[in-house]
Formats: C-alpha cells, structure tokens, sequence
C-alpha cells in the first residue's frame, strides 16, 4: 500500500484541482473497506471530491442533487438516451 501513498502524494503535487467530482456507484463492498484505509493518504480537498456508493438507494438521490437529469443515461435515472 505504500505505492498508493507515494501516487497520491505525487498527484496532489503535480496535478491539483485536475478533477471535479468522481461518482463511483455499485460499488463492491471491498471498495469501500479499501478507500477506508488509503482516504487518509489522499489531500482532504481531494478526498471531498470522491463519493463511493453502493446500491441504488445510497447513491440516486445524491447524484440526482448534482448532475441534471438530461445528461445522465436512463439506466441512472436520466433523461439522456445513448446511442
């Protein structure tokens, strides 16, 4: 796990504010026993930008508050329809 730390060091340091917000949704249980342990390497403005959701009833509502409707696909609750 210490290649994690030193990534995550590297990248605050030489690519800050690069992301917006990343949504990971359905997310296996392990994935989030896992971010538990290596979030506190991660910068805290970072670590604000990440949300780790499992079901549905966990992460709609949420997404639904940040992202408008027309530009997620119907299999996320949206409006948009991929081709």
């Amino acid at each position: 796990l210490g290649w994690i730390q030193r990534i995550a060091v590297i990248n605050a340091a030489h690519y800050p504010e690069r992301m917006g917000k990343t949504w990971i949704i359905n997310a296996p249980g392990f994935l989030s026993f896992f971010w538990r342990g290596i979030s506190g390497w991660i910068d805290p403005k970072t670590r604000s930008k990440i949300s780790i959701h499992a079901g549905r009833e966990e992460w709609f509502e949420p997404l639904r508050a940040e992202v408008d409707a027309s530009l997620l696909p119907v299999h996320l609750g949206g409006t948009r329809q991929l081709s």
